[in-house]
């Protein structure tokens, strides 16, 4: 599938390590979706989010304290 966001790359299902960002700290999450070859852009459908969901809640949760 031609990718939407730069119209040059191509989107493939894979796993791409992405940092998440809150109130200043980050972690880093392998994060399942469709990535584009050429910019990286991503496509994430909710079985995609629903990989990394729990994962950042937690992480959410002791940003918070």
């Amino acid at each position: 599938m031609k990718c939407h966001a730069c119209s040059k790359g191509i989107l493939s299902q894979k796993t791409k390590q992405h940092v998440f960002t809150y109130r200043g700290k980050f972690i880093k999450l392998d994060q399942p979706g469709l990535w584009c070859n050429s910019c990286e852009e991503g496509i994430l459908n909710g079985e995609d989010i629903a990989k990394t969901e729990k994962s950042f809640d937690e992480f959410r949760s002791n940003v918070d304290g």
